[in-house]
């Protein structure tokens, strides 16, 4: 025997050793992995699965059933069916070295129809839930139209019927192989092309597809919520703008000028002295309003043979040009033209402070109306809806399940707005760059099946290794929809359904100061 064969058996030798010595160690590492991970994921997932279903359950939640409870009842039992189908499968070969697709050929067939069905239809409830939460965030009004029970009801049977229907391709294709275990493959003409299409196939609807519409959801989510942040604080900053400029007018009236101060010219009779509401002001024509920014626009008559008339108000922050206004007015009234102007008339400095107040009331009462409702409402636990009558009625947020309350919120988890929007965006990131890119990989390496001990290794430890991504998760998506998007849905949601109610019925708030009652309408 020459040198050269003498090396070459040598190396074949240590090449077949470190083969042996790597195959014993991977298919440690597999055992060890089947048996530790689905292990604690069956426990954890089983409890929170009951434990969610407990709460939604009870009797706070089956008075009023929302629809989001109905979409976490769904995907607590497809949940439970994703842990007991699939995951028990995985704990099973790691323990006993079996798996129990061997055991007949309709066996393998209907597990493996119940894993890609009950994979297929959590994946697309998560979706519907991305769903439901974006339209809240988008379109708050229509919120309780698009979402009725009958609705989601219907959403939830069409992703059981698709899921069933994509389900069922695999389902009458797998056949016996003719060997000990049933491989459950399609048997067509083109083996391996109609593996790949298969693969493809389960690929799309199950993994990339709702993944996909999962990160489009949580972006659109980030950025509406990052504009009602820009909304309200521009808000805040026009309204203490405003609430300043009142403290500033009212430090200036004297309340013995107040209780002294003769009644304006032309004023009805009846009209008390400290009630500028009901003053006879008539309309400024277009061609004679003064050209000043902060003019007064839209003054109409408020006769008393005629109902009131709707007057839209502007801020008048220009003591002098107040005055000139108001001389006008009255000199229309005196000689029936605003052509000229009587500049010996002349007004008391604390009646025109008076009416800028009134205005600047009014200004900071229909902000309130219109978009105040968003900052004030978000200070406190409570929101605020005025009925009819202009009664002031103080009721907790109606949405139980979704609001669990700011006690709660902080006991559960104490976040802030900018962790919220960094988990969101986690969340949706860890589901696309590892979830599907995974689950990819696993797809692709069942695509070219192996005979060996080595090769199934690999494929349970991709196995594994997809499972622990999809827990992961999973368990923020939980942290997600259950705690966290709490915060800005109470801040957000249930603030923009009472600016809602307001608007609906043209109601002016006034619950802080008290403001003098005023009789004439505003414009939306």
């Amino acid at each position: 025997m020459s040198i050269c064969t003498q090396e070459s058996i040598l190396v074949n030798g240590n090449d077949s050793a470190s083969s042996f010595i790597q195959m014993k160690s991977m298919k440690l590492l597999n055992m060890v992995l089947l048996v530790s991970v689905p292990s604690v994921f069956i426990v954890f997932g089983t409890v929170g699965n009951l434990v969610n279903l407990t709460v939604l359950f009870r009797k706070a939640f089956s008075k009023k059933i929302t629809c989001t409870a109905i979409t976490l009842r769904f995907l607590a039992y497809v949940d439970l069916a994703v842990l007991w189908t699939s995951v028990s499968r995985l704990f099973i070969m790691g323990i006993y070295d079996f798996d129990f697709r061997s055991t007949s050929l309709n066996v393998c067939r209907t597990h493996k129809f119940w894993h890609f069905f009950c994979l297929t239809v959590s994946n697309w409830t998560i979706v519907l839930l991305a769903f439901t939460r974006y339209i809240r965030m988008t379109y708050p009004f229509r919120v309780h139209i698009m979402f009725s029970q009958c609705r989601i009801y219907f959403a939830l049977t069409v992703i059981f019927v698709l899921a069933a229907s994509t389900s069922l391709v695999y389902y009458k294709n797998y056949t016996d192989t003719g060997r000990v275990h049933y491989n459950c493959e399609a048997c067509v003409l083109v083996p391996a092309a109609n593996t790949v299409f298969f693969k493809m196939v389960q690929l799309m609807p199950v993994y990339v597809i709702p993944g996909c519409l999962i990160l489009f959801f949580h972006w659109r989510i980030i950025v509406n919520y990052q504009q009602m942040l820009h909304r309200r604080d521009s808000l805040r900053k026009h309204y203490h703008e405003i609430a300043k400029k009142i403290l500033d007018l009212k430090s200036k009236i004297d309340v013995k000028e107040e209780q002294e101060m003769p009644r304006m010219t032309h004023a009805p009779i009846d009209a008390p002295g400290n009630n500028y509401s009901n003053v006879d002001i008539p309309a400024i024509t277009p061609d004679v309003r003064l050209h000043h920014p902060s003019s007064m626009k839209g003054f109409n008559t408020v006769s008393k043979q005629k109902s009131p008339k709707k007057i839209r108000f502007s801020h008048v922050v220009d003591l002098e040009t107040a005055k000139v206004e108001i001389l006008s007015c009255c000199s229309k009234v005196s000689m029936g033209s605003c052509s000229s102007v009587d500049p010996s008339m002349d007004i008391d400095s604390t009646e025109v402070k008076r009416i800028m107040l009134i205005k600047e009331e009014r200004n900071l009462r229909r902000i309130r109306a219109s978009y105040g409702i968003l900052y004030l409402a978000a200070q406190s636990d409570d929101y605020i809806v005025w009925d009819d009558s202009n009664r002031v009625r103080n009721r907790k947020r109606h949405d139980t399940l979704d609001v669990i309350g700011r006690k709660g919120l902080h006991g559960c988890c104490m976040l802030r707005t900018p962790t919220l929007r960094v988990v969101v965006a986690c969340a949706s990131v860890i589901f696309i760059i590892f979830h599907t890119p995974f689950c990819v990989w696993y797809s692709i390496s069942h695509m070219f099946p192996g005979h060996t001990v080595y090769d199934t290794a690999k494929k349970n430890l991709a196995s594994t290794v997809v499972l622990l991504l999809t827990f992961c998760c999973n368990t923020i998506n939980f942290l997600l929809y259950s705690t966290l998007t709490s915060k800005f849905q109470a801040e957000l949601c249930s603030c923009l359904m009472c600016y809602h109610n307001v608007r609906r019925k043209q109601l002016s708030p006034n619950d802080s100061a008290n403001v003098s009652e005023i009789s004439v309408t505003e414009e939306d």
